[in-house]
């Protein structure tokens, strides 16, 4: 099952294929919008990151540039494998 490993070790599992929203932000991820239009929930993918969704328009639109570290947690899916993730 996949995983994320949050700021301090703390672990979620995930469905394969499932957004990280929800679950990131009992993990202390930020949220406003939670569409993508915000940017609040802007992380940075440690380790990982071809575990995830590829960015979709709203990302890059959001974040302005092709950063694959830097994601929108609101828009990520997570795969399959661990992903490591530290929040702004």
């Amino acid at each position: 099952m996949p995983k994320i490993i949050g700021f301090g070790g703390e672990e979620k599992e995930f469905e394969a294929g499932e957004l990280l929203r929800d679950k990131c932000e009992y993990m202390g991820v930020p949220f406003g919008c939670k569409d993508g239009e915000c940017g609040c929930c802007r992380i940075v993918i440690l380790e990982g990151e071809n575990n995830l969704s590829k960015k979709n328009d709203k990302e890059k639109k959001v974040l302005g540039n092709d950063d694959p570290k830097e994601r929108l947690a609101c828009q990520t899916k997570i795969l399959k494998g661990t992903v490591k993730i530290q929040y702004y």
